[in-house]
């Protein structure tokens, strides 16, 4: 799956949760890996992981050809940042920079596969099993996603749509904290499909797809029906958090903004077909590490 040891990574986005797990696996595994760091910052951070940093961002990609010619596979992570509330201009902006960022990528990619994360919210709100080749229906949440897709264009590219991925940020970075200071209410009634995935799962996943044929692979931890926005929140509450109260969509476009209330109120079931019978199988159980989340955050936090 992982190859020689001579193998060489570019790598975009690597500071993000899921790109300092995925990082991670590839020196594990005796890549040589380049990464873009657009901060010295960033930089120290992927030369302490053994890496070999881009002072660039993937916009600008470009400017260091010479170098990523030497990758043999291009590992596309960089996706704009959002923090709640999420409106309608900042996902357009986002759009934007997501197309930018990506057609600079896909610029050098050549030949050479592509590996580039998404989200399954790409896939719109389903309660039934989502096919991984069913046709995107974007979320708004998840317009610089699918944005991103188109422009990788004819790439080669093998895009992985995840469910919410947990780690310490993201999703659960969102509203573990929010929960702490009692500002989390549940969206809508909360029975709504929430597919969940570990970063270092996602990062398993990404992986395993260098060698897999083009195109889209779904990821989650679930094979089966995925827990609800409830159950969640209830693994969440286990420990010393209060359990919120709910609120309707509508009110909560208010706090969180249209596109992020949205996404949070939707179904989504994501049984990863194609990632499974290629052998990958997820090893995180959400029903042990949000709890665990829960606690470290609170130590965090003091």
């Amino acid at each position: 799956m992982t190859g020689p040891a001579s193998r060489v990574a570019l790598l975009t986005g690597a500071t993000s949760m899921v790109g300092r797990a995925l990082l991670a696996r590839l020196v594990g595994d005796g890549w040589k890996v380049l990464a873009t760091a657009r901060t010295p910052r960033a930089v120290e951070a992927v030369t302490e992981a053994d890496a070999h940093p881009l002072f660039t961002d993937v916009d600008n990609i470009t400017q260091w050809r010479a170098e990523a010619d030497a990758a043999d596979v291009l590992f596309h992570l960089a996706t704009p940042r959002v923090t709640p509330p999420v409106h309608g201009p900042r996902t357009r902006r986002n759009a934007r920079l997501a197309r930018k960022g990506s057609e600079a990528l896909a610029d050098i990619a050549a030949e050479r596969p592509v590996v580039a994360l998404s989200s399954g919210l790409v896939y719109g709100a389903h309660d039934a099993p989502i096919d991984d080749d069913a046709p995107p229906s974007p979320l708004a949440f998840a317009r610089a996603a699918a944005t991103s897709e188109r422009a990788l264009g004819d790439t080669h590219a093998r895009v992985l749509r995840p469910g919410w991925v947990y780690g310490s940020s993201g999703l659960m970075g969102f509203v573990v904290p929010a929960l702490r200071m009692r500002r989390y209410r549940i969206v809508g009634r909360g029975d709504n499909l929430w597919p969940l995935l570990s970063a270092d799962d996602a990062a398993a996943a990404l992986l395993r797809l260098v060698d897999a044929e083009p195109g889209v692979y779904q990821a989650s931890e679930h094979a089966e029906r995925p827990p609800t926005q409830n159950d969640v929140v209830d693994a969440l509450c286990a420990g010393d958090l209060r359990k919120p109260d709910r609120v309707p969509g509508l009110m909560a476009r208010g706090v969180l903004g249209g596109p992020l209330a949205s996404a949070l109120g939707s179904s989504q079931w994501l049984p990863s077909r194609k990632l499974r019978e290629l052998g990958w199988t997820p090893s995180a159980d959400w029903t042990v590490e949000l709890p665990r989340l829960a606690a470290g955050q609170a130590s965090t936090m003091g």
